[in-house]
């Protein structure tokens, strides 16, 4: 049964990644609302279950260490992509090591994934809800990277497919209990770091109800999960 909903979300993820053009909200305004939405969402999950059901119960300064690497590593690659003006062909060096970036986090997305699937399906299922929204509305990454991906169809095929190798490597192999909280660690801080670069909203009433909602919405789901 795990196995079958993993490979369920994880074609979904491909789908959400591979079609990211054809997905790629055009209108600000709507991508914006959306943004804060999810903002909501994910800063609710990750405070309220992702952290608490990550953690050890012992010894959990591991955890906390790999989440600020994640956090801190996101921080300075960004940095070095967007704040560095350089030749093309240093650019185009960027942008390759944005792919490995790109695909290293969603690899171990899958990795995520596939721990919460373990421990209860609906958990799994609502891990997921976060991260498929993240995809859908960072459909950009792709786009970023468009050069790349679009003359090298197997390299799209590489990037998109890229969870689902994270699972079947979770799938395959029985990861030790503390690497799985360490890579879910990673996992949260680089996902923190987005939120606050991307999606928190700014001073604006219009925003913050979509904000809001977000959390109502995340509370709820979370709720019911306490409650089976």
């Amino acid at each position: 049964m795990i196995w079958v909903a993993a490979i369920s979300l994880g074609i979904i993820l491909f789908l959400l990644h591979f079609f990211s053009d054809a997905l790629y909200i055009k209108k600000i305004e709507k991508r914006t609302h959306l943004k804060t939405f999810v903002a909501g969402i994910s800063l609710t999950y990750i405070f309220l279950h992702l952290i608490p059901q990550a953690l050890p119960s012992e010894n959990n300064e591991l955890f906390f260490a790999f989440f600020l690497v994640g956090f801190v590593i996101f921080n300075m690659f960004e940095s070095m992509i967007y704040n560095i003006r350089s030749s093309k062909k240093r650019q185009r060096e960027l942008k390759e090591e944005h792919a490995t970036a790109f695909f290293l986090y969603n690899f171990l997305l899958g990795v995520s994934i596939l721990f919460f699937l373990r421990q209860d399906l609906f958990i799994g299922i609502i891990f997921f809800i976060p991260v498929a929204l993240h995809a859908l509305i960072s459909a950009s990454a792709l786009r970023e990277m468009h050069t790349l991906v679009k003359q090298n169809q197997g390299y799209r095929i590489l990037l998109s497919i890229s969870t689902l190798l994270g699972m079947a490597l979770a799938l395959i192999f029985a990861l030790p209990e503390n690497v799985s909280r360490s890579v879910i660690g990673f996992v949260a801080g680089s996902l923190l770091y987005i939120i606050f670069r991307d999606l928190i909203p700014k001073v604006n009433n219009c925003r913050m109800n979509y904000f809001l909602s977000g959390i109502f919405v995340m509370l709820v789901l979370l709720a019911i999960s306490w409650i089976l």
